[in-house]
């Protein structure tokens, strides 16, 4: 693992963290390896304590986590550009029906955040973290990527402008794109497992019957790890 991360800042690339239950001591290691940011913050002191280290906190709002409200008292007029949004991962349909990081935008403002200080959250904040410099903000030497809105409160798009011609405008597709659906050929017929057999899905017992169990927590991707007694059926 530590080549890997060798490797990668060698090559000056962005290293994302997965840092979920690490203490103080274990993020200042983190981040001395390399590592930029974090999105498995669940609260506004693991937070604090990857901002102190100077890493990027990605915000998590999607499907299975929901963080962002626990995660807002964190974010203060002086550490605010050490902060983005992400979702990691969001359903179809609720992109669809909610939106992406835009639900987030309009989440973050309805629990107080300032309108301009969630929109650069989503947008310079982010393409900042990414070394993304010429996205992220209006102005010249930047690309002529923008939107417009109806309102801060719903943050519904009305125009879309995509290198400075626009593209789409209340909800009407107006350049048309070609997308490629050209696949790889390396990566065909490159997943290669034996045959799978009954025996190999059993768990057998030798002593009792306590098995472990992985807890689901409400709203959010980390598990706490439980021991119970379980059914045995043929052993």
């Amino acid at each position: 693992m530590l080549e890997k991360l060798l490797l990668i800042n060698k090559g000056n690339k962005i290293i994302d963290g997965h840092g979920s239950g690490l203490n103080s001591g274990q993020i200042r290691g983190y981040r001395a390896a390399g590592i930029r940011t974090d999105h498995e913050c669940v609260s506004a002191e693991e937070a604090i304590i990857r901002i102190k280290q100077g890493m990027y906190v990605l915000i998590r709002e999607g499907s299975a986590a929901k963080n962002l409200i626990d995660l807002l008292p964190a974010v203060t007029s002086s550490n605010s550009r050490r902060f983005a949004f992400c979702t990691d991962d969001k359903h179809l349909d609720e992109l669809m029906e909610e939106g992406s990081i835009d639900f987030a935008i309009s989440l973050a403002i309805k629990h107080g955040m300032e309108p301009l200080q969630a929109i650069q959250l989503a947008t310079l904040n982010a393409a900042e973290c990414y070394r993304l410099f010429d996205k992220g903000a209006i102005a010249e030497g930047y690309d002529a990527d923008f939107l417009l809105l109806d309102d801060l409160e719903t943050m519904k798009v009305n125009t879309v402008w995509k290198y400075g011609e626009k593209v789409a405008k209340k909800g009407e597709i107006l350049k048309s794109t070609t997308l490629s659906t050209a696949i790889n050929e390396s990566i065909l017929q490159s997943v290669h497992l034996p045959k799978l057999e009954k025996s190999d899905l059993e768990i057998k017992f030798e002593i009792g019957n306590r098995a472990n169990i992985i807890e689901i927590m409400p709203n959010q991707i980390t598990t706490k790890h439980l021991e119970q007694e379980v059914d045995v059926v043929d052993g």
